[in-house]
Order: C-alpha cells, then structure tokens, then sequence
C-alpha cells in the first residue's frame, strides 16, 4: 500500500521577526497614550474655571440655589398651610364608603387662617407665596414623608406634619441646599435663626436628603417627570407655568441714578444683551418696556439674581410688576408742571415711590392716603428717604 504524500506548501506566511512586534507594539502603545492623553484634555476641560466652552456647565453644577425664606416665615406659612390643607381621607372610612349601601360622609373641617402679624409687607408677600406651594405640592411632600418613613426616624416632629411639610417643600425646591437668609430682606425681620424646633426640623430634612431624594427621582422615573413640578396634577402644572414664566419687571431709580448708567451694569459687567422686544427675549438678554420709560425687562429665570442685584440692595433699581408701574406712568403723561397727585391708598408704598421719582423734575405734591398704623407711615417715610429725596 503506498503512502500518500503531502506536496509542499507553495505559499508561506512571512515570518514577523521579534524586532517587528516590539516595534509594532510601542507604535500601539504610543498611539494609544496620544489617545488617552487628547480625551483627558477634552474631559479636564469641565474642570478648568477658566473653559469659557465650559464656563456655563460648571455655573450649573455649582450653582448655590437662593433661598427666600426665613425660620419665621417657615412658622408662620405652616400655620396658613395647616388650616387650608386637604385632610388626606381615612382609609378605613374609604373602604367602608365603597363596601356599604349606606355611603359614610366624610365631612372635612376648616379651621380659620389665623391673624399674623407680619414684620413688613415683604415678609408676608413671602410667607403666602410659600403657604399656597406647600398646598399644591402636599400630596407629593406627604408621600415622600410616607415612603421615607420619615417621622419613624424623629417620632418627636410627628405632630407637626404642617411645619414639616413647610420646610421639606424648600429643601426639595432647592435640591437640599443648606439654607442661607436672603439677601434683600428688611430691617424689620427677624435673623436671629434662633427657633431651635425649626433647626431641628432641617437637621432631620438634611441628614434625611439622600433618601428623601431617592424616593423623589424614582417618583419621577415612575411619573417620567423631567422636573418637580412636572409631578403636578396637569392644571395645577399649566397654571403654575404659566405664573412662572411672567417676565421679571425692575423700574430705574432715577433720582439716584440714570437709564444710560443701568443697561450699561448689565451689558458690561454681566454681559447681558440689550434687545427691543419681548419676542427677542432669552436668558440672557433684557429690554427697556415700550410704555414705561423707567421700566426694564428680563426673562423670567433671571427672577432671584435681579433681586439679589447690588443695584437692588443700593435702591438703584426697584422690582414692581408693570401692571402697578403702568398706572403711574400714565398719571405722570397727563400731569402739568404744577398739577397735584392724590393716592387714595398707599399700601406699602412702592408705588407712591415711582410717583416721587417720576414727578421728581415737578413742582407737584402728592397726598397719599391708607396708612394702617404709625409704624406702617414710619416705614413708608424710611423707604421714601432710601429713593435719594431730601
């Protein structure tokens, strides 16, 4: 039997000398490293302060969310809070109510909003603002409390699920931040920080956050709710947006200063553009309002940072909303050099000084009328001086 043999090969793999893959590998590596090296340059520029790409980015991720309240607004929001709420209903009597013939009424009771001596009017504009949030966010604040097990953790605080809920809603508004007193704040109000149960209250909140805002991303996750208020029934949501996204109305102080002298704070030192109209508007820009020629306008998400301006706290630039500022204006267009004003309710004063600033180049008098008590017309008389008058 012969055996079979297996020709040669006419073809070969050329053979790779170990020189060739030292060399091939060190090109590799070199590659790779200049690779490595390009990414970690891209990715440090996040990091670099100086990134103007960037700058914008790192605003975000560091940014300190301002607070508007005080320990005292905290208490007297919670107590409005507490007489309007919705009582959530018993379970039992639910239950009850859908098994038997006879439907079990559940009556809610009201209680009266209590009489609140408020410090100045900004203080109580901020303890409203505050008590009616809490309101349309109590469903979400209470099952987050629920879900956390909150008050198993601090039995203490348990009776005060209204004080609770109040302060819980801030923290939750500003993504846990630790509460600073704001900066525009009056005279009058009180700083000290000094309730102790309040302190308590947000020690818990802050040393709670991390499941507190666990259970509020997967509550978003479930609802797909890119935001908090997105977790709102859909007409408290359009309502709310709609308030929201109201422009942010400032009148110039002309007394003390001028328009060319404003727009130019904001063009120049925060690099805001100047635009004409309300359908130019962005982040970025504002514009002098058409009918008010005192009035400035920017995008409504520039709310807080007008209102902690330096031109704010130096009674350079005056947040009122135009529908207030439009009343003045047109009183002062059909006044004559001599021609006197009477100002049948003075409030709180905001609007008596425009008129003093509008009517400033006038030989007019105004007569101002309304003041509640002697330590209201103080206050009226301390804020005229702060316009600049004599």
């Amino acid at each position: 039997m012969s055996s079979r043999q297996i020709p040669p090969s006419t073809t070969s793999t050329p053979l790779i000398s170990s020189n060739d893959n030292n060399t091939n590998r060190e090109t590799s590596e070199k590659q790779l490293n200049e690779h490595d090296r390009m990414r970690m340059k891209e990715f440090g520029q996040i990091f670099n302060r100086h990134s103007s790409i960037n700058r914008a980015l790192l605003e975000e991720l560091f940014r300190k969310e301002p607070s508007e309240y005080t320990q005292t607004v905290y208490r007297y929001a919670s107590r409005i809070y507490h007489c309007l709420k919705e009582e959530q209903i018993n379970p039992i009597l639910k239950a009850l109510a859908n098994t038997k013939d006879e439907q079990v009424q559940i009556k809610k009771s009201t209680l009266d909003v209590p009489k609140i001596d408020y410090a100045s009017d900004q203080q109580k504009r901020r303890t409203l603002k505050l008590a009616f949030s809490v309101l349309r966010y109590q469903k979400i604040v209470e099952e987050l409390l629920e879900e956390t097990q909150f008050f198993s953790n601090y039995p203490d605080l348990k009776d005060e699920l209204s004080l609770v809920s109040t302060v819980l809603y801030d923290y939750l508004s500003r993504k846990f931040q630790p509460r600073d007193d704001p900066a525009d704040l009056d005279d009058k109000e009180d700083l000290s920080n000094n309730d102790q149960f309040v302190s308590t209250i947000e020690n818990a909140i802050l040393q709670e956050r991390t499941r507190l805002a666990a259970a509020l991303a997967r509550n978003r996750i479930k609802s797909q709710a890119l935001s908090l208020e997105d977790l709102l029934p859909e007409n408290l949501r359009e309502v709310q947006q709609h308030s929201a996204e109201l422009p942010v109305y400032a009148w110039v102080n002309l007394i003390k200063t001028d328009m060319e002298t404003v727009i130019k704070v904001f063009e120049n030192n925060e690099q805001m553009k100047r635009v004409k109209t309300i359908t130019e508007m962005d982040k970025r820009t504002f514009y002098v309002d058409y009918h008010c020629s005192n009035l400035l306008v920017f995008h409504y998400t520039q709310k807080q940072r007008i209102a902690n301006h330096y031109l704010v706290r130096d009674n350079h630039l005056y947040l009122q909303d135009k529908s207030s500022c439009i009343a003045a204006h047109t009183v002062r267009k059909l006044l004559t050099k001599k021609d006197n004003i009477c100002l049948a309710y003075v409030s709180g004063g905001l609007l008596l000084q425009l008129l003093i600033v509008l009517t400033d180049e006038l030989e007019s008098k105004i007569y101002a009328f309304g003041g509640r008590t002697e330590e209201n017309i103080r206050d009226i008389q301390t804020k005229i001086k702060t316009l600049g008058t004599v």
